[in-house]
C-alpha cells in the first residue's frame, strides 16, 4: 500500500540527516519500516524505550568518521529505533557529512536543503511521496480494483447493479474470468511441467481464495496476514476470527486461522477451522496440507498420509510430496 505524508506512520523521510542520541553518530536514512523486521526486544540502547518491537526503525548509513570514534571502527549501516534519533539542523552536522551513497539513487542537496534527495524510483519503491500528483496512487488503486474485480468475478461473485456505470467493464472482467476458471486453474496446475509454472498457477489460485466482494474485507485479511508475517501470530488471528464471524462462508479466512492456531499449539482449535475451511472449498489444498499436518503432530498418522494423499490428488506440486 501507497503511503502518503499525512498517512506515514514514520516521522522522518528518505534522505534526512539525523543523529543518534546515545552513541552520538550521524546518518542518512535510506529506507524504514513501520516496525523493525525483527525482535529487538533485548537490544542494547532499547532499554528505556517503551515496546520498541512496535515502532518504527531506519536504515541509516552512518557517518564513516563518527563510527570509528563511537564504536572503533566503520560500519556499512545501523537499523535504529526513531525514539533514538533527532534530525541534524546544524549546518556543520550536515556540510560536514561523510557517507558513501550511491550516486545513481541520491542526488547531494545539502546547501540547499540540509539533506540527501532520493530519485523517483528510489521514493516509489519505499512508498514516499512522489511528483506526479498523485497519479501514479490513482493508477495503482484503480489497477487493484480491477483485479479485485477479476479474481472476484472468477469466484462467480461479482454483482452487477443496473444502475452502475462500470457494469460494461465488469462484463468484459467476467468474460476474462471465465476463460481462467478455478476449474481451468487446477487443470493447468495438473498439467504443468515445470515447477516455476506450477508455482505460478498456485499463487493464482491462493488469490483467488483470498477474493471477496466486499473489499473492505479483504483488506481486514491482507491486514491479518501481514501480522502474521511479521510474527504477530495473536493479532492476526483476532483479524481472521472477526473475518469468520463477519463472513462464516469466507474460507480463506478459516484457513489462517487453521494456520494461526497452529502456530500457537492449539491443534483442536485449528483442526477445527481447517475443517470449516474444506466445507466451504473443498478443493483448498492449503486446508488439506494444513490438516495433514495437525494430524500428524497430534499421531493420527493413518488419518496424516490420507490427507497428503488427498493433497497430492488436488495438486501434484505439492510440498507434501
Amino acid at each position: 500500500q501507497r503511503r502518503n505524508a499525512k498517512s506515514s506512520p514514520v516521522r522522518y523521510r528518505l534522505g534526512d540527516i539525523v543523529r543518534h542520541k546515545k552513541y552520538d553518530y550521524r546518518g542518512v536514512i535510506v529506507a524504514w519500516d513501520s516496525k523493525p523486521a525483527i525482535d529487538v526486544s533485548l537490544w542494547d540502547g532499547l532499554s528505556d524505550i517503551d515496546d520498541p518491537n512496535n515502532k518504527p526503525f531506519y536504515h541509516v548509513v552512518p557517518d564513516r568518521n563518527d563510527c570509528i570514534r563511537a564504536f572503533g571502527g566503520e560500519r556499512s549501516f545501523r537499523y535504529v529505533c526513531e525514539e533514538n534519533l533527532d534530525i541534524c539542523v546544524n549546518k556543520y552536522d550536515t556540510q560536514s557529512l561523510y557517507v558513501r551513497l550511491d550516486s545513481e539513487d541520491w542526488v547531494n542537496n545539502l546547501d540547499a536543503a540540509a539533506r540527501y534527495e532520493p530519485t523517483q524510483d528510489l521514493k516509489f519503491k519505499h512508498g514516499e511521496d512522489i511528483d506526479d500528483d498523485g497519479m501514479t496512487e490513482q493508477c495503482l488503486e484503480a489497477l487493484y480494483k480491477d483485479i479485485s474485480h477479476f479474481y472476484v468475478a472468477q469466484r462467480g461473485l461479482l454483482k452487477n447493479n443496473d444502475n452502475d456505470k462500470d457494469n460494461d467493464k465488469d462484463d468484459d472482467i467476467v468474460e476474462i474470468a471465465q476463460l481462467l476458471s478455478s476449474d481451468v486453474l487446477f487443470q493447468f496446475l495438473k498439467l504443468a511441467n515445470n515447477l516455476d509454472t506450477a508455482i505460478a498457477v498456485e499463487e493464482s489460485i491462493k488469490e483467488l481464495w483470498k477474493a471477496h466482494p466486499d473489499a473492505s474485507l479483504r483488506s481486514k485479511l491482507d491486514s491479518g496476514i501481514a501480522n502474521l508475517l511479521r510474527g504477530d501470530k495473536e493479532k492476526a488471528l483476532v483479524a481472521f476470527r472477526e473475518l469468520t464471524k463477519h463472513d462464516p462462508l469466507y474460507a480463506e479466512a478459516w484457513n489462517k486461522a487453521s494456520t494461526c492456531y497452529f502456530m500457537l499449539g492449539d491443534m483442536q482449535s485449528s483442526l477445527e477451522a481447517a475443517e470449516e475451511a474444506l466445507s466451504i472449498l473443498p478443493e483448498h489444498f492449503q486446508a488439506v496440507n494444513g490438516l495433514g499436518l495437525i494430524q500428524y503432530e497430534t499421531r493420527r498418522y493413518k488419518l496424516a498420509a490420507e490427507s497428503f494423499r488427498r493433497s497430492l490428488q488436488l495438486d501434484p506440486w505439492s510440498p507434501v510430496s
